[in-house]
């Protein structure tokens, strides 16, 4: 026999563990599906994170994490794009070979602060991360917590065109050179 809850409680500890066990599910042979830059309700209702960074980040930079409002003591996974990055923060016992950093410790008053997570240059399946909008996700199944918030990211660099000569090739701005590369220009001329 098949018990259904009936309290309000009960329906949203399994509506959000559905959702859950959603997010942390590996990636099927299925494409996913156009990801759209938006967040649902937070769970537990408490649960806020933002996104420290108020401009566009380029694929490489690093954002900072603040939160409140979670149980003191969680560790939260890191996610990005729901399952489109795999799983960005995961401590080291759960062999996740996406993840750039631990899971993110909550302090004894339910808060967070300018926790660091570089923003991945591609996705899990190859595609290169697109300019535009995307989501930050932090999930853990004891107690059920999923959390979320938006941010944009820029081009990997920015071109532009010399003002002496508006017909000479672009090259990339220094500025939104990635770290540890190199801006070069055209080459020269033969």
């Amino acid at each position: 026999m098949l018990h259904i809850p009936t309290s309000p409680r009960s329906t949203i500890r399994i509506a959000g563990a559905a959702t859950l066990l959603a997010l942390l599910s590996p990636a099927s042979g299925i494409a996913p599906a156009a990801h759209a830059a938006t967040c649902g309700a937070s769970i537990p209702a408490t649960a806020t994170i933002t996104v420290d960074e108020a401009e566009p980040v380029a694929p490489g930079e690093v954002i900072h994490l603040s939160g409140s409002g979670f149980t003191p003591g969680q560790r939260l996974a890191v996610k990005m794009d729901r399952d489109a990055y795999g799983q960005l923060g995961a401590d080291e016992a759960e062999n996740v070979p996406e993840a750039t950093r631990a899971r993110i410790e909550v302090a004894p008053d339910g808060t967070f602060t300018a926790q660091e997570l570089i923003v991945p240059r591609y996705q899990a399946d190859g595609r290169a991360t697109e300019a535009t909008t995307h989501t930050v996700n932090l999930l853990d199944n004891d107690p059920v917590t999923t959390a979320c918030a938006v941010f944009t990211t820029a081009p990997a660099y920015t071109a532009s065109l010399d003002a002496a000569d508006d017909n000479a090739p672009a090259t990339p701005s220094p500025s939104r050179v990635p770290a540890g590369s190199t801006a070069r220009g055209p080459p020269p001329p033969p």
